[in-house]
């Protein structure tokens, strides 16, 4: 059921354009791996740990998927600035 809702809500928000039909299989594909890898390892991993690596699987996923259809440039280099490593530091 949770995978059919993320299907449906996809196509609407691609507005059923088949031009995206492999971003949207490859999407929904890895959305139910990462979500099975998170359901195998509850109660291996704290809690927190797991919602943070699902998180950050998904959007790993999202960017270079959307990249494939639209030309972006995202500026990283604000990752790497002094305060936000103090920001890392202080949620570890």
């Amino acid at each position: 059921m949770h995978l059919a809702v993320h299907a449906i809500l996809l196509a609407i928000i691609l507005q059923f354009n088949t031009r995206y039909w492999l971003g949207f299989l490859c999407i929904l594909v890895s959305h139910y791996l990462i979500d099975w890898i998170k359901l195998e390892w509850q109660g291996k991993w704290k809690e927190g740990y797991l919602f943070f690596a699902d998180q950050v699987m998904h959007i790993a996923l999202l960017l270079p998927v959307a990249a494939i259809y639209e030309d972006a440039h995202i500026d990283w280099s604000f990752l790497f600035h002094p305060n936000i490593f103090c920001c890392y530091a202080l949620w570890l």
